[in-house]
């Protein structure tokens, strides 16, 4: 839930999007809800695209392609929705190629011993400042600041912009209120035909209005056995079910649920393999966040999550 007095949301969903997601796919779908929701709700949204240089392109390219699938898709509904999109690819590619320090690829930012493939490939001590990724996808303490600086780039512009526009000379600001720039004879939209949302792009995909997850009592049904979890409020005494916020929780490292997930999907083949990633953990100091990868070659599977204290690997 978005708190009352907020003034900017960044969406950033580039940074974990599947290689291979259709334009009208659910997970695209559903972006856009969650960017039609924001809309209303006031605050200025602003859209921050993570570029992936060593991930290969869903559509042949090779790593290090300037160009990402995802960022073209999310960058569409921008320009529909007329929303802020700052591109991370366009602020630091021709740096990553050129090698420049904070943005060398040659090795990763990541803390000891949780790179996935090749621990020769961690950068040590000081020298972690000089690259951008803490892994092939997640930007470092570096490549952090730089997406900082490109979220600050544009909000130092538009006060500039409102700036200037105070100090111009009363003739020139009445020039900017004549026909055609803009809607309704001015350089900002007045037409009240245009001033409310533009229906979905993606047809028929109109969001609901509730601030409710529609996933709450049906993820409930999904867990079949559990140690320590339960599915219970964390605010109890809020006024209404939306506020309580029901869910299943624990906050005892080696508690674990178990959900039963159906694969099958219309027209696909089963003997495709299934290969999930899984980011999963709790905030709070005696839990940490777990990698899973998690493969399954029959339809139909039992996924096991387990939170893990700090430095353990193993999992039910």
């Amino acid at each position: 839930m978005v708190p009352p007095d907020t003034d900017l949301v960044v969406l950033e969903f580039a940074v974990n999007d599947p290689p291979s997601t259709a334009m009208n796919s659910p997970g695209r779908r559903t972006y856009e809800q969650l960017l039609r929701k924001l809309l209303r709700l006031g605050p200025a949204v602003v859209m921050l695209h993570q570029y992936a240089y060593s991930v290969g392109r869903s559509d042949g390219g090779a790593p290090g392609s300037f160009w990402s699938p995802t960022e073209q898709h999310l960058s569409t509904f921008a320009r529909f929705y007329d929303v802020t999109s700052i591109s991370v690819a366009a602020a630091a590619w021709r740096l990553m190629v050129a090698g420049v320090d904070g943005f060398k690829l040659d090795k990763y930012a990541a803390g000891s011993g949780i790179h996935p493939t090749n621990p020769n490939l961690l950068a040590k001590g000081d020298e972690r400042a000089l690259y951008f990724y803490a892994d092939r996808v997640h930007p470092s303490d570096t490549g952090h600041k730089v997406l900082a600086e490109t979220l600050a780039a544009p909000l130092l512009r538009a006060v500039g912009e409102v700036q200037a526009l105070q100090r111009l000379p009363p003739a020139v600001l009445q020039a900017l209120l004549l026909p055609p720039s803009g809607g309704g004879g001015s350089y900002i939209r007045r037409d009240e035909r245009v001033l409310e949302i533009p229906p979905p792009m993606l047809p028929g995909n109109q969001e609901q209005r509730t601030l409710i997850c529609a996933l709450q009592a049906d993820f409930k049904q999904l867990v079949k056995a559990a140690s320590g979890f339960q599915y219970r409020a964390e605010k109890p005494n809020a006024t209404d079910v939306v506020r309580q916020k029901w869910a299943w929780s624990s906050n005892k490292p080696g508690d674990w649920l178990e959900l039963e997930l159906d694969t099958r999907g219309e027209g696909g083949s089963t003997a495709l393999q299934a290969q999930l990633w899984w980011h999963w953990g709790i905030s709070g100091a005696t839990n940490t966040w777990a990698w899973q990868k998690l493969c399954a070659t029959q339809v139909a599977f039992v996924i096991a999550l387990i939170l893990m204290a700090p430095g353990r690997t193993n999992c039910r």
